[in-house]
């Protein structure tokens, strides 16, 4: 059964992309605009089935196209929503067509995608969005654009959770931290930003895509065959801090 993965082909996406492979599972990735990168990512896949598609996901015909492409490698069992554009800034100096953007390719194509799952995922299946821990009802520097629009994916797991359980279709989201990916090996003081995260983190490190990765294929186990509409929170325990 084949897995879908929105924004698959760069960062967590494509620690998703890759985890699924390890795991003998074929893999669709989804990209937005840069294909030699995706062709790079593709080529990081190894030996498992994998096929890319260019798709702008906030729409839905496209996204319908992108579900077409990934059937070619068999049924999709698993959406999973990684895709996100960096429109970090403050809310008040926020250009509103940016939060138009963000909303496009957050919540809109996470509902597109769910209707997509309803209509074709006959034999159930899972939809997993990708969250923060930002998006939560506080104050976040920078995140005036992107949190709103990562909070109201927060909401349409847990709707979407209640009205595609009795159709077997599991809805979850895994929200995460800082991780160490392209945000933070391109600051500046890059090991000085991985040591604070750390000292902040009960774990005592910052997180990995890797570690996000492994949540998601999890939600997707048998072992989590009673978790619906959930937000499971994989930040090392972060977040536990007041």
């Amino acid at each position: 059964m084949t897995v879908m993965v929105l924004g698959g082909t760069r960062g967590i996406g494509l620690a998703i992309s890759q985890e699924f492979a390890a795991r003998g599972r074929p893999v669709a990735m989804v990209y937005r605009s840069d294909t030699e990168a995706a062709q790079a990512a593709a080529d990081s896949i190894g030996e498992s089935p994998t096929v890319i598609t260019q798709a702008d996901v906030s729409d839905p015909a496209e996204l319908a196209r992108a579900y077409d492409e990934a059937e070619k490698l068999g049924p999709v069992d698993c959406i999973v929503h990684s895709a996100v554009l960096y429109l970090l800034g403050s809310a008040i100096d926020g250009k509103l067509e940016d939060l138009d953007k963000a909303w496009g390719v957050g919540p809109r194509a996470f509902l597109a995608a769910a209707q997509l799952a309803r209509n074709r995922m006959t034999d159930g299946g899972h939809l997993i969005a990708i969250g923060s821990v930002a998006s939560m009802p506080r104050y976040s520097p920078g995140y005036g654009i992107l949190g709103p629009a990562k909070s109201a994916i927060d909401h349409l797991v847990v709707q979407l959770g209640v009205e595609l359980a009795p159709q077997g279709i599991h809805v979850n989201c895994v929200a995460t931290g800082t991780v160490d990916g392209h945000f933070v090996q391109d600051h500046p003081r890059a090991d000085r930003y991985r040591e604070a995260i750390g000292k902040k983190t009960p774990l005592g490190r910052i997180g990995t895509e890797q570690d996000v990765a492994r949540a998601v294929a999890m939600l997707t186990s048998s072992d989590a065959d009673w978790i619906v509409g959930q937000t499971i929170i994989a930040d090392g325990g972060m977040s536990l801090h007041v």
